[in-house]
């Protein structure tokens, strides 16, 4: 990796640097980092804490609260989305509670291996889990894989 001698950053409410560790604390509602050669380069790890999403018959997964989202069937579910950006990768965990059997109906923008009706189909059984990982593309679809019937007891 370069060195980068200059860094705009935008937005950011606090920002803490521990040099000798290379650790970098950023908090902001909205970070646009910019670098003078365009590029962004992490070395290590990039993440961001599971957002555990309160279940409703209507799940609005509000992408801006992390790119990694759970949220625990206690019945029906329709999925809708909130601040997608071009070119961002999504992980939607789906347990099933142990009663189980609970559906999703996905909305138009999300698209699946075989179409919604072989790739939007949830694990049933008690405590199942389903992991779906998304790309959204040009603002109009999101492309997710699916990873079915993880775990289920």
């Amino acid at each position: 990796p370069g060195r980068v001698d200059t860094a705009h950053v935008r937005g950011i409410s606090n920002l803490q640097i521990d040099a000798p560790s290379g650790y970098v604390n950023i908090e902001s509602s909205s970070v646009q980092v910019l670098l003078d050669d365009g590029a962004v380069e992490v070395s290590g790890q990039l993440s961001s804490a599971t957002e555990v999403v309160p279940y409703s018959a209507t799940v609005t997964l509000n992408w801006n609260d992390s790119n990694t989202q759970e949220v625990t069937l206690t019945g029906a579910v329709t999925f809708a989305h909130s601040n997608l950006r071009a070119g961002a990768h999504y992980n939607l965990i789906v347990r099933q509670n142990g009663a189980g059997n609970h559906l999703a109906t996905w909305s138009g923008s999300d698209k699946f291996v075989g179409g919604q009706a072989v790739g939007g189909v949830l694990s049933t059984a008690a405590n199942a889990i389903d992991r779906f990982d998304g790309i959204y593309t040009d603002g109009a679809e999101i492309l997710w894989t699916t990873h079915r019937g993880i775990f289920a007891s």
